[in-house]
């Protein structure tokens, strides 16, 4: 599922394009979770397609079940009401 990313640094990239959540306590912060998009063209043969809103949903739920307390601190795209 590599395609044509954005880079802002070095333009289009080509690339594979993750959903991710960083796990932090105090001074420690561990990646808690990885999930690879592939968007509905590249989907399909044998992949079933999950929106980037839909992979982050699962990395949370995933999560809860480690933590007492959990907070989210989103990416402003997540919060564009047309994605929600």
């Amino acid at each position: 599922m590599v395609c044509c990313n954005h880079s802002s640094a070095l333009g289009a990239v080509l690339s594979h394009d993750y959903v991710a959540s960083l796990y932090v306590n105090d001074d420690v912060a561990l990646p808690d979770g990885l999930k690879i998009y592939g968007g509905e063209k590249r989907c399909g043969e044998g992949v079933e397609f999950k929106t980037k809103v839909q992979l982050a949903c699962e990395l949370i739920e995933e999560h809860k079940p480690r933590a007492k307390r959990t907070i989210w601190l989103w990416d402003s795209w997540y919060t564009c009401h047309e994605k929600v």
